[in-house]
């Protein structure tokens, strides 16, 4: 009898056949590295270089697999990427709209509230007023802070 199951066993072991490993495209691990930089330095001056110095290759080979993973330009990504930032933190915080500017990666507060109504069709402080009634949102508010 255990003979007769380890010839089945031995059998099972050489018919077994694992399921490959999903192989990873080239492009795909290249915007990996990509967007994990732009996770951990989005609050920083980003260029273009950067990028692809964050992936081993060049400038015109990062906009291209931008372009070819995304839809966008790595312009694009940054911003909608900062943008997206900038919402949950006026939405959630009662940090000064100049403090998350800065922190998303805005130089000039007036660059960033453009920047945020031209994608969101709002200011940053109408924003949060909106999102705070919306959501029913009670967190204490300074104006005297700049958040107006």
């Amino acid at each position: 009898m255990l003979s007769v199951l380890l010839q089945l066993w031995l059998m099972l072991i050489r018919n077994l056949r694992l399921p490959a490993k999903e192989k990873v495209s080239a492009s795909h691990r290249r915007m990996q590295k990509i967007l994990q930089y732009i996770a951990v330095h989005f609050s920083e001056p980003i260029t273009l270089e950067d990028l692809a110095r964050s992936a081993s290759i060049s400038k015109s080979e990062c906009g291209r697999v931008f372009r070819v993973s995304l839809q966008r330009t790595p312009y694009q990504y940054l911003m909608e990427y900062r943008m997206k930032r900038a919402s949950d933190l006026l939405a959630e915080t009662d940090l000064p709209i100049g403090t998350i500017g800065e922190t998303v990666g805005f130089s000039q507060v007036s660059h960033f509230g453009h920047c945020f109504r031209k994608r969101t069709g709002l200011t940053p402080s109408a924003y949060r007023r909106a999102h705070r009634k919306k959501n029913g949102w009670m967190g204490f508010q300074d104006s005297a802070a700049g958040t107006e």
